[in-house]
């Protein structure tokens, strides 16, 4: 079972001004769904229905928009959960240096 933002030691207040005010329950979902989870296994695993999670959302989006903070697309709302300390952000792939020329032998063509 996912930990909740209390379960994890986060501290909604300390957050900021720019941070949209979330209840409980939109935090659970926002944290389930940018973790990779569809609507219907939030639902599933929260023990809601499947609309409720969508509204949930709604709304989540609709507080992200009132601070000027797009939250349109799932991707977007895994930063903007990233950025306000709600979910860990994944470290960046290194896929080496993109420069022309640039990699190991291996890369170059025969």
């Amino acid at each position: 079972m996912t930990a909740t933002i209390e379960q994890r030691g986060i501290d909604q207040r300390r957050l900021g001004p720019d941070r949209p005010a979330l209840s409980t329950r939109e935090r659970d979902v926002l944290c389930l769904y940018v973790s990779g989870l569809p609507s219907k296994s939030v639902a599933r695993r929260l023990g809601i229905k499947e609309g409720s999670v969508k509204e949930y959302l709604k709304r989540v989006r609709r507080k992200y928009a009132l601070l000027s903070r797009s939250a349109g697309t799932k991707l977007e709302l895994y930063h903007r959960a990233c950025e306000d300390g709600l979910v860990p952000s994944a470290l960046p792939v290194w896929h080496g240096d993109s420069r022309p020329g640039a990699g190991t032998d291996r890369d170059r063509p025969q």
